[in-house]
């Protein structure tokens, strides 16, 4: 009810100013055409993407937590290819990335990392909204699988 007394009062409104010559007809249709226009203007949409330097933390229950620098560039067989460092054991390896994907906002990130220790399959998903990423890392290890929590800023 309120809505119908509403655009009855604009109406209305619009009716006195067109009789009383306030308002011409053209400057109606030309206001009309100007929204009209604006309506239909396409806004960008900002592009998620995974490539950039990742300031990062990665924690999970059994184990204190972790940072270090996730390095992601285009390139390799599967799209990216890459390089993490962990700072607490001043600590770098190149990544081998077997698939990266990004459908809008969620991400998939799937390698092997080569560490001292040996090497570690690793799959981690995701969402990324502009420069902060959050998911998880699942990795693979000798004794099954570990699940961190992952945070990071794009630098």
């Amino acid at each position: 009810m309120k809505l119908l007394k509403s655009s009855t009062a604009i109406m209305g409104a619009t009716a006195f100013l067109f009789i009383t010559g306030c308002v011409r007809p053209s400057t109606i249709a030309a206001t009309n055409t100007a929204n009209q226009q604006a309506a239909s203007v396409p806004v960008a949409a900002e592009r998620t993407t995974l490539e950039g330097k990742w300031d990062y933390t990665m924690s999970n229950p059994d184990q204190d937590p972790f940072s270090g620098v996730l390095m992601v560039q285009r390139g390799g067989s599967a799209g990216y290819t890459g390089w993490i460092s962990v700072s607490t054991i001043d600590y770098e390896a190149q990544t081998k990335v077997t698939k990266a994907e990004i459908q809008g906002e969620k991400f998939t990130y799937i390698g092997e990392v080569q560490t001292r220790m040996g090497s570690y399959g690793f799959e981690m998903t995701g969402t990324i909204r502009g420069n902060k990423m959050t998911g998880q890392n699942k990795v693979r290890t000798d004794s099954g699988p570990v699940v961190f929590s992952v945070t990071a800023t794009r630098k």
